[in-house]
């Protein structure tokens, strides 16, 4: 049986960066992956269903979300 495989493309020097700075930098740049994933194959959910999964506050995840917008036009928070 064939695996349906798909392609994602996303910056390997930010995820570095993030993970670099420790553990919350780690979990961080899951969380990036995790959203990266689904943008790339276009499901595109709320602030409050990422604040669940990745498990911090509205805020954060806010934060975050915006901070991998920024992210994808070469600044790096």
């Amino acid at each position: 049986m064939k695996a349906n495989l798909i392609r994602i493309t996303y910056d390997a020097v930010y995820v570095e960066e993030l993970k670099e700075r420790g553990t919350r930098g780690k979990f961080k740049a899951m969380a990036f992956l995790s959203y990266i994933h689904d943008t790339e194959l276009g499901q595109y959910h709320s602030t409050r269903y990422y604040a669940d999964v990745w498990g911090v506050c509205n805020a954060t995840a806010w934060a975050w979300i915006n901070d991998f917008n920024d992210a994808d036009s070469g600044e790096v928070r």
